[in-house]
């Protein structure tokens, strides 16, 4: 191939991958160097080219067995770790696409194609891109997965906190820990399971211990002589972030063992205070997380009884994270008894100032904070000693009634959402049930059918 020749490779391309019976003619051995150069070719531009046609080529049976069995798989894959971006992200949704066929999958994990991967020198962001890949694939079907986790590509991604003992580039390990919310959120929930089963998540406290520490030396330190380390703090939110999909994951697959990890909680517990923002929010996201479940609860509940304090609390990313924090743990309903039942327990923390103050809250012209508050009071009352809880506040079922305290409309639609799910929590007798006057009040009724629509 030749410059002078690329608008007419293009051209040709376009041609031979237009229609079916054209694939009969790229299966040709004649054929098989003009796509190796177009895949080699030193213009990025043309390689690029090249992949997009062969993706076009995948509508067609036989063009999908022909590119899993020729040397053009292999040579695209080799693509992914090109340092050219736009020639590397072709490649890889390429490969992508093959893994949705039949063979494609378990031909990405052949022993050939994962020494292509193993046996080049590569920087640490070309490997994470074909971890990267090897999760998408890894995503198509069990078998699938079953692969990838008898995979060196498996080997790796556990073995990264290891061989990177520091944050010494906050790009890689935001890749790393953006890999493993893609892992536990795309396979689900075999991927949560089997980070655990290998040992991750004692690799992650490792992390948050030592974080906890420099935090408590930083705190020693006059304020005028921290010089704060953005990056850090970026990675440690990731890090966060990351235990917050994991619980959600967990809790699908019902498995609670990674919660008995020696430091997990208390370090959580210990990010909650922190004097960054944005990482303290990330903590209690992610204890809240942990706390929707029943296991969870218990292992969280000293933390997570402070959170109602938070609600108070004069950073409004802190009192946000309480609010749709608290409201998360309340979301779970359970069939545990009452008084066994952590939050019971929860809900009395909420009564005097904290209550209070929500109430103030919601006559305030900030949306977020109302609608969290919204949200909150949603989770109270999904349960029966939630909904008397908030009946019980002098003049809360009034201002909830009253459609004039609301001026926008998603924030009428909260209270509606708040007054059904009363409706349908409240399952006791109605004729003595207390919750009686308000569920069948003409206010109540005015507020859900508005006249006019009768």
């Amino acid at each position: 191939m030749h410059a002078a020749n690329d608008e007419l490779l293009v051209e040709a391309l376009d041609i031979l991958c237009s229609k079916e019976e054209a694939v009969a003619h790229l299966t040709a051995k004649e054929v098989m160097p003009f796509l190796l150069g177009g895949l080699t070719h030193p213009v990025m531009e043309l390689r690029t080219v090249t992949i997009k046609h062969l993706g076009a080529l995948l509508q067609f049976p036989s063009g999908v067995k022909h590119v899993l069995s020729t040397e053009l798989y292999p040579t695209v894959c080799g693509l992914i770790m090109q340092a050219d971006l736009s020639v590397a992200t072709e490649a890889m949704d390429l490969i992508d696409a093959l893994a949705h066929a039949p063979a494609g999958a378990d031909r990405f994990f052949q022993p050939d194609i994962v020494n292509l991967f193993t046996a080049a020198p590569a920087d640490d962001i070309t490997q994470l891109r074909t971890i990267s890949v090897a999760i998408r694939v890894a995503s198509t079907s069990t078998a699938s997965f079953d692969m990838f986790r008898q995979s060196e590509h498996a080997r790796r991604l556990i073995s990264f906190l290891d061989d990177h003992q520091q944050v010494t580039d906050v790009l890689v390990f935001l890749n790393y820990f953006e890999l493993l919310k893609q892992l536990v959120t795309s396979v689900v929930p075999q991927g949560a399971v089997f980070l655990q089963s290998a040992g991750l998540t004692p690799r992650i406290v490792r992390l948050l211990v030592k974080e906890v520490a420099l935090e408590h030396a930083q705190a020693a330190v006059a304020a005028s002589d921290v010089r704060v380390d953005s990056g850090r703090l970026f990675v440690l939110a990731a890090v966060l972030q990351f235990i917050e999909e994991l619980a959600i994951a967990a809790q699908r697959a019902n498995e609670y063992s990674w919660l008995q990890t020696d430091g997990l909680i208390s370090s959580l517990a210990a990010l909650v205070p922190h004097s960054d923002d944005t990482v303290a929010a990330s903590a209690i996201a992610a204890l809240s997380s942990i706390g929707a479940s029943v296991p969870g609860l218990a292992a969280t509940f000293d933390t997570i009884s402070t959170f109602p304090d938070l609600i108070t609390s004069m950073s409004d990313l802190r009192r946000l994270a309480a609010l749709h924090g608290l409201a998360r743990v309340f979301e779970t309903v359970s069939d545990v008894a009452a008084s066994d039942d952590h939050r019971v327990r929860l809900c009395a923390l909420l009564d005097g100032r904290v209550m209070a103050r929500m109430e103030e809250y919601l006559k305030e012209p900030f949306e977020d904070i109302r609608h969290g508050v919204f949200k909150l009071l949603r989770a109270l009352a999904k349960h029966v000693f939630g909904l008397r809880f908030l009946l019980a506040r002098a003049g809360l079922v009034e201002f909830l009634l009253d459609r004039r305290t609301e001026t926008t409309k998603y924030g009428l639609e909260w209270k509606f959402d708040l007054i059904k799910v009363g409706f349908r929590i409240c399952g006791c007798d109605r004729v003595r049930c207390p919750c009686r006057t308000f569920l069948v009040s003409d206010k109540t009724i005015r507020l859900i059918v508005p006249i006019g629509d009768h």
